[in-house]
């Protein structure tokens, strides 16, 4: 039977990184995914500041750029209706320079998942097989064994590995065969989303935007997303009942009635209904199986964080499982992965939630007449938009004192390390880029470095960097910037999280 340190299911983008993740930490790995190709619907918005640092140290980050919207659509529009005026603008806040190597990145779940998947492909330690659908999922205290079905000519084979990550889904073929439970809220809305092409350049070449929703009564519920600004949109609705099925006939008039053109040339490219759930799985580890982005947590799309959730959720475990099957580590701390990130995915679903209900209370007023409340929903919609602390600036092991639509760099343990211009092997990179493979004793320039005696295991590789002898700071303060003296030195992660300060 094959054997292969890492099995992943799910070849989204939450797979897709874990598979680029392991396999630059030298970890070989296989991706299976039961569809022909990646996502062919458009699904999430926008990648945010904390995955495009993990673009950027991938090699991926230009690629991802070419396919970007442009900056001026970073907003969310409240429209009367398509041809009409604009009723309220909720922009995204662009100020990221300071705080980070790179900045947010507009473009469509589809096209993101195609970059992520010409990335994979340059790994050596990667291989992707679409077509395949897992059938069986067992494990012992050695292996994880999976029984896999070649949807093209129905043969079956069996693989199995060290671990397996489970990145398939709200519907999870892994979680259910675990028996893995959900805690939370399982319903928040059914929705109908209709991909097409037709052109508005009529009425909206001068307005672009992410998002748009409507403030007329006869209009209200539809959402509007855009997808190239051009010819491609989304088209979405909440319907009452969850059994409803939307023909492309149905399609084509929800499109229609959302422009309010009878006549309006549509092309639909598909239709998808899906689920809002505030959910949260009981347990992210079962033995030498890991559940991993919708698969451990259904977070409500008001705020954009499923996808990059599900991506922060890869990265950090993607080092771990390395040093586990390296040698450089036991398995306990595989253990860190739920500690550290199931209370964050619960924090992002109640702010989720949160989001949510503040949509609704937007919508509420627009149904009473009361356009004060209304305004003043708009100015709190901001902060679902903009979520800077939540996305860099949360800390794990921390649940005080986090806000979610701030962020300030310092050095707190357990906090992604602050963003500061160096020069390195004479390069000009940022501090995010040294972590990735090793942990990285930072240490400034008067500290005693021989003196120190570091809490982590001695087999654990390690790279020590002297400010102003190995590392050069440009044009920032860095002990400023990280809130430490000369004296001291600070150890980060391979995830870029810090772990230990003299």
């Amino acid at each position: 039977m094959p054997t292969i340190p890492v099995i992943i299911i799910g070849a989204g983008p939450v797979g897709l990184s874990a598979s680029i993740a392991l396999s630059r930490q030298g970890i070989c790995n296989i991706v299976i995914e039961k569809h022909p190709s990646t996502s062919i619907h458009p699904k999430a918005r926008g990648v945010n500041v904390r995955t495009m640092e993990l673009c950027r140290i991938w090699g991926a980050e230009q690629q991802i750029r070419q396919s970007e919207l442009p900056v001026t659509a970073r907003r969310f529009l409240w429209m009367n209706h398509v041809q009409g005026e604009i009723q309220g603008d909720v922009s995204f806040v662009t100020e990221q320079e300071e705080l980070s190597p790179t900045e947010p990145c507009l473009l469509s779940q589809d096209i993101f998942e195609q970059k992520l998947l010409v990335c994979l492909k340059t790994q050596k330690n990667s291989q992707v097989h679409f077509d395949t659908r897992v059938i069986n999922v067992e494990q012992d205290d050695q292996f994880v064994y999976c029984e896999l079905e070649n949807l093209i000519d129905q043969t079956r084979t069996r693989i199995q590995a060290q671990y397996l990550i489970a990145a398939d889904g709200a519907n999870s073929f892994v979680r259910k065969k675990l028996n893995i439970s959900m805690d939370g809220i399982p319903l928040l809305g059914t929705h109908v989303s209709v991909y097409c092409e037709t052109d508005l350049s009529s009425w909206l070449s001068d307005k672009p935007f992410a998002v748009m929703a409507f403030t007329d009564k006869e209009q209200m519920g539809r959402v509007m997303m855009a997808v190239d600004l051009k010819r491609r949109w989304i088209f979405s609705k909440r319907v009452a009942d969850v059994n409803e099925i939307l023909t492309k006939e149905a399609g084509i008039q929800l499109v229609r009635a959302t422009v309010d053109e009878p006549e309006l040339a549509v092309n639909v490219i598909n239709i998808s209904k899906w689920e809002m759930a505030a959910l949260n799985a009981q347990q992210y580890r079962h033995g030498r199986i890991f559940l991993c982005g919708d698969a451990a947590h259904r977070i409500p799309p008001t705020g954009g964080m499923g996808m990059n959730t599900g991506i922060g959720d890869v990265h950090n475990l993607a080092w771990k499982i390395a040093y586990v099957i390296q040698g450089y580590a036991d398995q306990t701390l595989l253990d860190s992965y739920e500690q550290e990130r199931k209370p964050l995915a619960q924090t992002t679903i109640d702010w989720s939630v949160i989001n949510a209900n503040r949509l609704r209370a937007i919508f509420q007023s627009l149904i009473d007449g009361n356009s004060h409340a209304f305004y003043e929903g708009l100015k709190e919609q901001a902060k679902h938009i903009n979520h800077i602390g939540l996305d860099i600036g949360f800390t794990y092991g921390e649940s005080q004192g986090f806000d979610p639509n701030t962020y300030k760099s310092k050095a707190v343990v357990g906090m992604r390390a602050p963003h500061c211009w160096l020069s390195y092997n004479n390069r000009i990179i940022s501090t995010i880029d040294l972590f990735e493979k090793n942990y990285v004793l930072l240490a400034g320039k008067n500290c005693m470095v021989e003196k120190i005696k570091i809490p982590i295991p001695e087999k654990y590789p390690k790279t020590t960097l002297v400010i102003d002898k190995d590392v050069h700071i440009l044009n920032q303060d860095f002990y400023a910037c990280y809130q430490l003296t000369k004296e001291q030195a600070i150890l980060v992660r391979p995830d870029g999280h810090i772990a230990w300060i003299s």
